[in-house]
């Protein structure tokens, strides 16, 4: 590499300049039901003393408490990884059914959202305990300026979305937005 530095590696591209987790408009949810045993009401009561106690003190952003985190449950975590032809993104999505990705290009940036559903209970079933989160989420990664807007795929297959964005050498002007259509691997 000789004595010249790349620019490049001293500061890494923002993927994530616009993501800001799930809108305030998507919820994740939890079976209600769990409310009606005594010992689950003393435990989110606790869960919310500890996050008034945090929040009124400045220790944590206001609404950052540990209901803020409960609702960060559901953001399917992502790896990025950069190659010489394209980037790979690989996001986890376990129990979200391949119907229910939406993946898109939208002005710049890629666009991952869906819903995990919680499975239908025979009536008269009794919950124990549930800990697992349901509902809908979004994910927005930035995309540098050097992909093939054109030519980006999404396939699925064991609960893991691989979106392959190639690269072009040259910068080229991002498209407007376009719908991905997310195959079976």
């Amino acid at each position: 590499m000789g004595t010249s530095l790349e620019l490049g590696r001293l500061s890494p591209f923002n993927w994530f300049r616009t993501d800001h987790g799930s809108p305030r408009d998507i919820s994740v949810r939890t079976d209600d039901r769990q409310d009606t045993v005594p010992l689950s009401r003393l435990h989110r009561s606790i869960d919310r003393i500890f996050e008034d106690f945090f929040d009124d003190f400045g220790l944590m952003p206001a609404g950052s408490g540990l209901a803020a985190f409960d609702r960060a449950m559901l953001r399917p975590t992502v790896d990025i990884v950069e190659g010489k032809q394209a980037y790979s993104i690989d996001v986890e999505l376990p129990g979200v059914e391949q119907k229910d990705i939406d993946v898109q290009l939208r002005d710049g940036a890629l666009i991952i959202a869906g819903e995990k559903r919680q499975e239908k209970r025979e009536d008269g079933a009794q919950m124990h305990r549930v800990e697992r989160s349901y509902g809908a989420f979004q994910r927005m990664i930035e995309l540098p300026q050097d992909v093939d807007d054109g030519a980006i795929e999404a396939k699925f297959k064991s609960g893991v979305l691989t979106v392959t964005v190639p690269r072009k050498p040259e910068a080229v002007q991002k498209a407007k937005g376009r719908k991905i259509e997310v195959s079976a691997a």
